[in-house]
């Protein structure tokens, strides 16, 4: 199955990292870097292997953050660090990432290498939930597969690769925040929306999460829709929204190629059944501020923590802090200083 589609500036962005690596300071496998990849080899594996279950449940005080590879992450995540994470390598609070830590920028490798530090560093601290690009067809199509064959080499780049997708096919998708917040990259499901029944259900292994379990691949692909768009879609789709066959909360997202798109009462319904309260996800990029509110009464909100995404884009970035009873906070983290990665 071909990879869905998103906005395609993948030819641009590796003509871009080839000059860069064509460069005489470009990046080369040292002895140092070789026994390096030996070690992660052993210790990547470690890292998920304690993970019992799938849906996993966090206390308050969460940090919740999109962490896309897009623009430049690296140092979004230094400015992150110095305004939330002073008290690192020790942290105190649990820090929740929402996916996408690969593709779309030049230092896909290193975000992801970042993020592992920090799960080695702080196991009970730092999460890590699985995005749509956390996932191999979609890798090749938005050039992390060439960035490590580039870096590094078909030897190194090949195992590095593999490492990163064992990883990636043991991340969590989803989890629940303060007993009160569903977290995930995309969205709500819909083929099946009992969080009971997903967590029995779903494989703790899956490179193939679009034919294993379609719930999986849902979340990771799916979009929030106000009312009157969505209703413009289901006339372009030439849909009548039904509750028969539940078009009346969900249809089919057009835009991705794939999933759904799920409007206000899909994810009022989602959260009643489930006794939670609101949604957290990432997956968009919000036009200025890093964040969104989808739907009135903020039953979904979209965080976004990298800023100039695709190096083509000015928006700032932003983390959600999350207090208790479910109480969300929206922290700005200045950016302005960090210029485009492929600039």
């Amino acid at each position: 199955m071909p990879p869905p589609t998103e906005n395609d500036e993948g030819e641009e962005e590796r003509a871009s990292l080839r000059e860069l690596l064509a460069q005489p300071n470009a990046i080369s496998l040292s002895d140092v870097e070789r026994a390096y990849a030996d070690y992660l080899e052993h210790a990547f594996p470690s890292l998920f292997l304690s993970r019992t279950s799938f849906l996993f449940y966090l206390a308050r005080h969460n940090i919740l953050k999109e962490a896309s590879g897009g623009g430049d992450l690296v140092k979004d995540l230094l400015s992150i660090e110095r305004c939330i994470l002073r008290s690192s390598p020790h942290l105190t609070t649990n820090y929740l990432f929402l996916g996408d830590y690969v593709d779309r920028g030049r230092w896909g490798f290193e975000v992801f290498l970042y993020l592992a530090v920090a799960k080695l560093l702080n196991r009970d601290r730092v999460f890590l939930l699985r995005g749509n690009h956390e996932f191999r067809l979609t890798q090749e199509k938005y050039k992390f597969k060439e960035e490590l064959l580039l870096k590094y080499g078909s030897t190194y780049g090949l195992k590095f690769w593999d490492l990163v997708n064992y990883v990636c096919d043991r991340l969590p998708v989803c989890a629940v925040v303060g007993g009160a917040l569903f977290a995930a990259h995309g969205g709500i499901p819909f083929s099946l929306t009992d969080l009971g029944t997903i967590n029995q259900q779903t494989p703790r292994v899956l490179p193939e999460p679009d034919r294993v379990a379609p719930w999986v691949w849902q979340m990771l692909w799916n979009d929030p829709m106000d009312w009157a768009r969505f209703l413009e879609a289901a006339q372009l789709q030439k849909v009548v929204p039904s509750a028969a066959n539940y078009t009346y909360m969900y249809l089919f997202n057009a835009k991705r190629g794939t999933a759904y798109v799920f409007n206000d009462y899909a994810a009022a319904a989602f959260l009643k059944a489930n006794r939670l309260q609101a949604i957290i996800r990432a997956h968009e990029v919000p036009e200025e501020l890093g964040v969104r509110f989808n739907f009135p009464g903020r039953l979904c909100t979209t965080v976004f923590s990298c800023s100039h995404y695709t190096n083509r884009m000015n928006n700032e970035c932003s983390v959600l802090l999350v207090g208790g009873e479910g109480r969300i906070r929206v922290l700005r983290i200045d950016t302005r200083l960090n210029k485009p990665a492929m600039m």
